[in-house]
């Protein structure tokens, strides 16, 4: 049976934030959604050490078709470094997708467009993954600035986090389309309404796997999927990081999954062979 949180829902309509806390209490930011326009929503995943994150790398974009159900698998040797500071992902209610940056002009990049308008009615238009590092490697956040505009996942001790997300209108049922097909590993429930959005969360712990290539880059690895004009879904995978680590290791993988689409991240050579988690 799914798991399902305590503090599951809220009603935040303006602003909603993400936090993972530590079995001692510690918490530590890791997501946050705000809408400055009812109809436009605007998002990012924090920093490790500071409110803003950095775009360290991303993998070229892959469009694939809506039957297609085959792995995607996407290598490190792929990823183009960026190391460019961002300010957040936003959708329109005209159907644009872009990543804004913290320059001074503005510059956006990664823009696409949806087949249709936004609104309450929209179906799913964005669905997304984020893996976390380990809990302790994030900024903390004292609980006295805790309001109800916050969901606070439980993790375990030396744990991390996988979150998997999808956003559609506020009309649109959310909830089952997140919980179709996942295992009992996941926690299921967390749900919020902002502007005239609603979107749902299952999480689960993920622990670091020691068996790393050596010095690859730390952060939070996020991979998007959009059904966007072409008619195909677009895969777009980035690594958002604050600092580098080095570990005697070999290799690294790690796993993603839309639905029945399972999404791979591995080295050249060695797979592990870690649970895919849905059904």
């Amino acid at each position: 049976m799914l798991q399902l949180p305590t503090n599951h829902v809220i009603k935040s309509g303006k602003i909603a934030r993400i936090y993972l806390q530590e079995p001692n209490g510690i918490l530590h930011p890791i997501l946050w959604f705000r809408c400055s326009k009812p109809d436009e929503i605007l998002w990012a995943p924090y920093g490790m050490h500071s409110k803003h994150c950095t775009l360290h790398s991303l993998f070229p974009d892959e469009d694939v078709d809506r039957d297609e159900s085959s792995p995607r698998k996407y290598y490190f040797r792929d990823f183009v470094e960026v190391n460019e500071p961002i300010d957040h992902f936003s959708s329109h209610m005209d159907g644009t997708f872009h990543l804004k940056g913290r320059h001074a002009p503005p510059i956006y990049s990664n823009t696409l467009r949806m087949r249709e308008n936004l609104g309450p009615d929209s179906p799913v238009f964005l669905e997304f993954m984020v893996n976390s590092e380990t809990a302790s490697e994030y900024s903390t956040k004292s609980k006295s600035r805790i309001t109800d505009q916050t969901i606070i996942i439980i993790g375990q001790s030396g744990a991390g986090v996988q979150i998997i997300g999808a956003v559609a209108g506020s009309n649109y049922d959310i909830e089952e389309f997140v919980m179709d097909g996942l295992d009992h590993s996941w926690t299921c429930g967390y749900t919020f309404s902002i502007g005239v959005f609603k979107a749902a969360l299952a999480t689960r712990p993920i622990w670091p796997n020691f068996d790393l290539i050596e010095n690859r880059p730390k952060g939070t690895l996020l991979t998007l999927r959009f059904f966007h004009e072409s008619g195909k879904f677009r895969h777009k995978v980035f690594l958002f990081n604050y600092c580098r680590i080095t570990v005697k290791a070999s290799h690294k993988k790690l796993n993603f999954i839309f639905n029945d689409q399972p999404n791979n991240i591995e080295d050249e050579e060695v797979q592990s062979d870690s649970e895919q988690g849905r059904a």
